[in-house]
């Protein structure tokens, strides 16, 4: 059902604290291309906070693309008034780490894995012309499988894309294997 998984705030002796401040894929456009405002969200607060906010097209819900504009590096800016998405939000992995199944340094392990694999494939989006950085992967990804398919005689180009698509479907591996909620869980 749409249940989220309750998020409790990372205190100094919670080992899993320092697995979100070294991963942030959660945030950094790799796992979400959006993040849905939840009942209780303040958008204009949110909006006054620096957070670009924008209706869906259906006019129905607000969101916040990814990568987040609050993210610095691997910390959030807006955390102590973060949405409530993000309050709830725990990945796989964090959870597996929680249940006892991953040990912090097995987590740590995973986390740099798809961290390597994410700025594999941003190089090679930038090596392509794809540089939106603003912009989350898979949506950058589509969107330069698009026009290279419409674009005849690339034969430099079409050895990276390769490379590029492996890069990518390594990363998807991964991602659903450890990062993606369980189903039932949540999604933004």
């Amino acid at each position: 059902s749409g249940r989220m998984p309750s998020r409790k705030a990372p205190h100094a002796e919670d080992p899993t604290s320092r697995l979100c401040q070294v991963c942030a894929i959660c945030c950094d456009g790799t796992l979400f291309h959006a993040v849905e405002l939840q009942p209780g969200d303040s958008p204009d607060r949110l909006r006054a906070l620096g957070l670009p906010l924008r209706r869906r097209p259906s006019g129905r819900g607000t969101r916040f693309a990814q990568p987040c504009a609050a993210l610095d590096g691997c910390l959030c800016t807006l955390y102590k008034d973060r949405p409530a998405y993000c309050r709830r939000f725990d990945c796989a992995l964090l959870a597996s780490v929680r249940g006892g199944r991953l040990s912090p340094a097995q987590a740590l392990t995973r986390i740099r894995k798809a961290r390597r694999l994410a700025s594999a494939v941003r190089r090679l989006l930038l090596a392509l012309g794809e540089g939106r950085t603003g912009v989350a992967l898979r949506t950058r990804f589509k969107a330069l499988s698009r026009r290279l398919a419409h674009t005849p005689g690339m034969r430099e180009e079409s050895h990276q894309f390769g490379e590029l698509g492996m890069a990518m479907h390594s990363l998807n591996r991964i991602l659903q294997e450890e990062f993606y909620p369980g189903p039932g869980e949540g999604s933004p």
